[in-house]
Order: C-alpha cells, then structure tokens, then sequence
C-alpha cells in the first residue's frame, strides 16, 4: 500500500496503493463491502438493513491539550513505549524500519477479563510532528484498523485528534465494541495524557 501523508508518499509493506492520508488514507475490499444489505420484499420492496449488519465503525476523539504539539506528537509516534503506559498493550516489537517516517511493529495486547492475547503488526507512518497513523489487517477480530492521530498548535497547547475506523469480521462482534466505544475513548486519551506528564513535558497551561 502506498499512503499520501500531507504530500509525502509513503510505502507500505502491501505494495498496493491508496489515498489522502489525512482521511486515513485506507481503503481496499474490506472498507467496501457490507455497508448495507438490500433486501427484498413481496418481490418489489425494497428497505436497507445497514444498520444491522454494518460491521465498520468509527470512533473520533478531539481535546485541547495543554502541551506542546511536538511533545504530543513524540509520545504518540514512540510505538516501542506504548507497553508502558498504554492500557492492555503488554509488548512491542520493531520488525522494520521502512524509511525515516514509518516503520513496521508488532504490538501484544492481552485482557485478563476476555483471556484474550494476541499480536497485531502495525504499520505506523509519520509527519512530524502533525501526524501519526497506524493501520492493521486480519486481526482477530478485525479485517482491519487505522488509527489516525493530527495535531494542530493553538495558544498554550495543541488539538490532538484520533479517528479510529475499524472493520470487524462480524457485527456482533462490533455492536460488542459499541458497548465498549466511549470507555475506550475516554482510556485512550487519558493513558497518552499522563504520560507527557509522567514524561515531564513542559505544561503551557492549565489543562482544559
């Protein structure tokens, strides 16, 4: 796969290529199908049942930080930090360095409640420091994911965006996820603040 990174290309180990990265850029069979199923009634009428059987989602999360949008983009991009401080994140391991903006990991999540470990290869590519995205294919649970974070300076801090879009084998799989969607938004965005403060990032102002 080939990703567009605000201009800058950037291979990926797929070889296929692909679109705007800024809109993750992600896109092959797996996106597309599944949308929504049209079914047929008496012969001629016709209703959509996307909503039922739609396996995607989308998850957005957007906050003013009080920190430097480099720091920010720093902690974000070190994916060999990630076990940490990141939630369930237990290993990392770099496979390959790419180039100088992107790599290839593989990262170990493990939840003791779900008895659930698995290994999941990344590849993670970089515009310092506006952006950091992450995608996956063929995952346990997923066809796949991207993780697309874009920081923006403001006065006394930044904007830190992540859009999530995952792609699940099956939707009771995803409507699972949805029960789970704003605890994780929440975790997600609170394990990436405490570490710029457990990293000593200087603080611009007080946090909003």
């Amino acid at each position: 796969m080939r990703l567009q990174l605000n201009g800058l290309g950037v291979l990926m180990r797929s070889g296929r290529s692909s679109g705007n990265l800024r809109v993750l850029g992600y896109r092959n069979n797996a996106w597309k199908q599944g949308l929504r199923n049209e079914v047929l009634v008496n012969n001629n009428v016709r209703f959509f049942i996307g909503g039922l059987v739609n396996t995607k989602r989308n998850v957005n999360i957007s906050r003013h930080l009080p920190f430097h949008h480099t720091d920010v983009f720093s902690v974000v991009k070190d994916v060999q930090k990630y076990p940490e401080f990141l939630p369930y994140c237990s290993n990392c391991k770099v496979l390959e360095a790419l180039n100088e903006n992107s790599l290839v990991a593989a990262l170990t999540f493990e939840h003791r409640l779900l008895s659930s470990r698995e290994t999941v290869t990344y590849d993670v590519s970089w515009d310092e420091p506006k952006a950091v995205v992450s995608v996956a294919e063929n995952t346990t649970f997923c066809k796949a994911i991207a993780y697309s974070w874009h920081f923006t300076p403001r006065i006394n801090g930044c904007l830190a965006e992540v859009e999530m879009e995952l792609d699940f084998h099956s939707p009771s799989t995803a409507i699972l996820f949805d029960s789970f969607s704003n605890a994780i938004k929440k975790t997600i965005m609170e394990a990436f603040v405490q570490r710029l403060k457990d990293s000593k990032a200087p603080m611009l102002s007080t946090e909003s």
